[in-house]
């Protein structure tokens, strides 16, 4: 795990995983440290805490700092962010089948998951959910349609 702490006066630190020799906590109450690097003295003040980032006053001038799990860096490397919730544009049919239900309709907000049409193949219903955060924009399909793998069922607006 690594931190990466974005100040006025810094240009993006990152702190090892381990505390550097030179870097101490003196004081540690509630959200307020004082901590001692390089042989100076400062006092972190943490404003507010997100899943992975701090809003933090460092003597006193405000700062962000965000915290990256070994999980995190591999799969930046590989380029891959979860915080890709977007949906696509449309959705595509994952094999061929038989639409049994439409769950939405156009002007429906869908979240990641949202359960949007069921889709039989091989006798077994499927639930095709959305991909992320959208707006219907267009059901393509109707129920009772055989559809082919990769046919467009239902377009968004993103």
């Amino acid at each position: 795990m690594k931190a990466i702490i974005k100040h006025q006066n810094i240009e993006n630190v990152e702190l090892p995983e381990e505390l550097p020799e030179n870097f101490e906590i003196l004081l540690q109450h509630n959200n307020e440290f004082v901590v001692k690097y390089k042989n100076k003295v400062h006092r972190i003040l943490l404003l507010k805490k997100g899943e992975q980032n701090y809003s933090v006053l460092i003597n006193g001038k405000p700062a962000e700092v965000s915290v990256e799990t070994d999980l995190d860096i591999l799969l930046k490397k590989l380029g891959v962010t979860k915080k890709s919730h977007k949906a696509a544009k449309q959705l595509k049919a994952p094999m061929p089948g038989l639409v049994k239900k439409i769950l939405v309709k156009p002007g429906d907000k869908v979240q990641k998951h949202t359960p949007v049409l069921i889709l039989e193949a091989m006798k077994m219903e499927n639930v095709i959910q959305a991909e992320g955060e959208a707006v219907v924009k267009e059901i393509v399909v109707k129920e009772g349609t055989s559809v082919e793998k990769n046919e467009i069922l239902i377009k968004f607006d993103v």
